[in-house]
């Protein structure tokens, strides 16, 4: 069985002490941030399992063909490592507000 990374590891533990939070706007706000980061942190696990694949087989096609087969795969991980990096700050104000 796959074990979760540490950033949904983290993202869930916040989330079960966020559900027990009294209800208002800051807390919701910080509940859906730490889901954000769940789905962040599987877009990019998801991501590189895809990248892994993509590059292991332009490495056996490369090997049998040549350099005529190496091509750019479409890399989105700038991105959301940016999306998570935010998401990762706003945590932290979140719980700044929620003290």
């Amino acid at each position: 069985m796959k074990t979760e990374n540490i950033e949904i590891q983290t993202a869930k533990a916040n989330i079960e002490k966020l559900s027990k939070h009294q209800v208002e706007d800051p807390a919701l706000m910080a509940l859906g941030n730490e889901h954000e980061i769940c789905r962040l942190a599987g877009r990019i696990e998801q991501f590189l399992d895809i990248l892994v694949r993509d590059y292991t087989s332009m490495a056996e096609t490369f090997h049998t063909e040549g350099v005529t087969v190496l091509y750019n795969i479409v890399n989105e991980l700038p991105e959301l490592k940016a999306q998570l990096k935010c998401r990762k700050e706003s945590r932290q104000l979140y719980a700044k507000l929620l003290k």
